[in-house]
């Protein structure tokens, strides 16, 4: 019997970067539960779902989001309508609509919705800060302060009022 080779960070990286198809990643995930690989099938997963949402919510135009802030922003839809059991339908449409970086700006207009705060709390409480939309704000200021002055400010104090220390946010 011929023995396989499983190495999870070279599959993590092809995963990440996209060079796996979906069968691909669906061997992978699978090659991964039989290893009893618990973190990298997570990390898989959430890459699959991000790829899900992404094939799902299809843009009417291309906004210039570099390519990190587009998987990061889908991962963090996947994550919300996984844990949450229900599909971000307003978010979607806002993407289709805005494209991610009008929808990630619109954040501030949206902060004192329930729903908006309720997703804002199940990234923090999964760790997943970085990619929610204040994250990416803060992590790529560039990209949203000439449209929106004040929102880096906004979007870090919001993450510090989530209880994300500020060593995490500036480091």
């Amino acid at each position: 019997m011929k023995k396989t080779i499983f190495n999870a960070n070279v599959v993590l990286a092809a995963a990440k970067t996209g060079e796996l198809s979906s069968a691909e990643l669906k061997k992978a995930i699978a090659r991964a539960e039989t290893l009893g690989l618990h973190s990298v099938v997570r990390d898989l997963r959430s890459i699959q779902l991000a790829q899900q949402v992404q094939a799902s919510v299809t843009t009417t135009f291309e906004d210039g989001a570099p390519r990190e802030v587009v998987e990061s922003f889908y991962e963090a839809i996947a994550t919300v309508e996984h844990v949450l059991k229900h599909r971000l339908q307003r978010t979607r449409n806002m993407v289709k609509q805005h494209g991610v970086l009008g929808t990630i700006t619109r954040v501030r207009q949206n902060a004192a919705n329930e729903a908006r705060q309720r997703n804002f709390a199940t990234l923090i409480a999964a760790g997943k800060w970085k990619i929610s939309a204040e994250g990416l704000i803060v992590r790529f200021p560039h990209l949203f302060e000439p449209h929106s002055p004040g929102i880096t400010q906004w979007a870090r104090q919001q993450l510090i009022d989530a209880g994300i220390k500020l060593q995490e946010i500036d480091g």
